[in-house]
């Protein structure tokens, strides 16, 4: 049997996981541009080695309550 890699992460005090070969990679936040009439939980975008990227408030999404972004979100 293989290993599996499992990702976890704790929001709003539950904790979540997610198989780890799902995940491209994970990014410190940056600035974010803001879209006009985005989804409740989409933050905006970002560019990334020349993609574009959408930013998910995952607290949003799942209806916690939401905090304050900064560097070390």
């Amino acid at each position: 049997m293989a290993d599996i890699g499992i990702i976890t992460f704790q929001l709003g005090g539950m904790n979540f996981c997610i198989y780890a070969d799902r995940i491209l990679e994970i990014v410190r936040y940056t600035e974010v541009r803001k879209i006009p009439r985005p989804l409740p939980y989409v933050i905006g975008l970002i560019g990334l080695r020349k993609h574009i990227v959408v930013v998910v408030d995952f607290r949003k999404r799942l209806g916690l309550s939401p905090i304050s972004l900064s560097k070390d979100t």
